[in-house]
């Protein structure tokens, strides 16, 4: 059976400085040489100087080049595999105190025929969408850097089927193993808990009752996908911490860790103090994989059992150390310059991280003869339904050129159709204030019972128009779109977008605006792709 490699590591604060070339060329040969890997996720790319304040705005033009310095070596050292990378946006907004990074997503289009594949690697992968950052659906308020995603296909032999499957790569807030509300306004064991928020992962949510922390039950917040998911990064939040059990429990509950369990801690930080060689500190990174569901969602790629973490500290110093001949000490003797020159030095010389790379392999099962049918489109503006509506391929992705002013004339014809002709708009439009309203209980309140009182007269609200113009605010400043609003554009177009989506782990079909032309798109989360029948 054909396997995919899946690798997460997080390169301490990089471009901050920018890596020298011997670094970058050390990074590279560890993903080539030592990991193996068919696709690496990178936490902890610097946002850089002269950046906007919002989330998913694009890092500096040095980080990319660094980032391209990077691609440009891997290609050069493993030309058949055709490696590719994408980046994606800032995950978190300059008016946060935590740090703010980015996530760098590397894969080989062919990594059977790379330089040196582990073995049964698969014949194919694509990239279905550009990296987007989640966002809770409501209004956004979870605590510190958001998870990054990138949606990709696998397919294991040549004439095979393709997997389509998320990939969440994740650098979570500090302080490390604090489950509270810190001063920054964050925690590690905080943002683990409300990953649960996010459409694209799912799950439970843990809610206090009365008594206090012992006294409390979990809640499902959001269903879980009904796609193959794997979630990776640097959680910090060891899994050997006191309370661990409940800050992971919606990820070890229903998704598999492949790395760290509670039973088998694989640490992936060293101490801090080089005066204690090898003492590992912590075991902050991970990967998780959902786990098939009897009834409802069954894996594709399914967890084998090999996964680990790559010591490449200790590598060097093994490597180093047969080269002193002072035999009982070579080792220990060796670890100070590995530390120095890889660890420690990471602002005064070059270093490469203070964490360890992790790795999981998956055996790829059977695909969906529709996942054929599932064509790359452009994500990382939030435009992804104008993109894949009306976009033209462009560099093997479907693209928009146009998707921006697109997005201002939908508000317009949306404030329109609420001006004019409420009635043709008022159970899409009431739909997404309910979920664009959480936050605000009076509006919330307000839009349930013009939802369900449909002779109800918005007018009777004094803050209607306040209601309508913070919606419509929504849209023209980027958020991502519903399926209501897929709805809305179908309408203004004069067409039918009929939606495929899995449901129950079943594709299903829904036709926004019948008895038109029709045009077809799949639809997961809140992301929208070309679709071709």
């Amino acid at each position: 059976m054909k396997k995919l490699r899946i690798v997460s590591w997080n390169l301490r604060t990089f471009g901050d400085p920018i890596p020298p070339d011997v670094a970058l060329r050390y990074m590279a040969e560890i993903i080539l040489v030592n990991l193996q890997a068919d696709i690496i996720c990178l936490q902890e790319i610097q946002a850089g100087t002269n950046v906007t304040t919002t989330i998913g705005c694009p890092v500096s033009p040095a980080i990319v080049g660094a980032l391209d310095n990077l691609l440009v070596k891997l290609r050069a050292a493993d030309p058949n595999a055709l490696w590719q990378y994408e980046l994606s946006g800032v995950n978190n907004s300059a008016k946060a105190k935590t740090m703010r990074d980015a996530y760098a997503f590397f894969w080989k289009e062919r990594p059977s025929r790379s330089a040196n594949p582990h073995a049964d690697a698969p014949a194919l992968i694509g990239a279905l969408g550009s990296p987007v950052i989640l966002r809770q659906p409501e209004q956004d308020l979870f605590p510190g850097r958001r998870p990054g995603m990138m949606t990709f296909e696998v397919t294991g032999e040549d004439s095979a089927l393709p997997v389509v499957f998320n990939l969440i790569s994740w650098h979570a807030a500090t302080p490390c193993n604090v489950i509270g509300k810190a001063a920054n306004g964050a925690s590690s064991g905080r943002a683990l808990m409300q990953l649960a928020t996010l459409t694209e992962i799912g799950g439970v949510l843990r809610k206090d009752r009365s008594g206090g922390w012992g006294d409390y039950v979990w809640v499902e917040v959001n269903e879980l996908p009904a796609l193959d998911t794997i979630f990776v990064g640097d959680c910090n939040f060891t899994m050997a911490a006191s309370k661990a059990d409940v800050v992971y429990h919606n990820l070890t509950t229903n998704y598999q860790p492949c790395v760290s369990t509670f039973g088998n801690i694989v640490n992936t930080t060293y101490s801090a103090d080089p005066s204690k060689p090898f003492a590992e500190s912590s075991s902050y990174d991970n990967i998780f994989v959902l786990r098939s569901r009897l009834g409802k969602f069954t894996q594709s790629l399914s967890f084998n059992g090999t996964s680990g973490a790559f010591d490449f500290i200790a590598d060097q110093a093994r490597k180093l150390g047969s080269q002193i001949e002072l035999a009982y000490f070579a080792n220990d003797a060796a670890w100070y310059v590995c530390y120095l020159d890889f660890y420690k030095r990471q602002h005064a010389y070059y270093g490469v991280s203070d964490h360890l790379p992790v790795y999981a392999d998956f055996d790829i099962g059977v695909g969906s003869a529709q996942n054929q049918q599932i064509l790359p489109t452009s994500g990382a503006d939030n435009n992804c339904l104008f993109h894949a509506l009306f976009g033209t391929l462009f560099g093997g992705v479907y693209v928009d050129a146009t998707a921006a002013t697109r997005r201002t004339n939908l508000a317009n014809w949306i404030a329109n159709a609420i001006a004019t002709n409420f009635g043709a708009v008022r159970q899409h439009v009431l739909s997404v204030m309910i979920n664009e309203f959480q936050g605000v209980p009076a509006w919330l309140a307000a839009a349930q019972n013009l939802l369900t009182n449909a002779w109800l007269s918005p007018a009777v609200y004094g803050f209607w128009d306040a209601m309508v113009l913070n919606y419509l605010q929504g849209i023209v400043n980027g958020r991502m779109l519903w399926v209501d609003e897929a709805a809305m554009l179908a309408l203004q177009q004069g067409i039918t977008i009929r939606l495929h989506f899995l449901n129950d782990g079943i594709f299903q079909e829904l036709d926004l605006n019948p008895n038109h032309a029709v045009t077809e798109l799949y639809h997961f989360g809140l992301h929208f792709f070309r679709y071709q029948p």
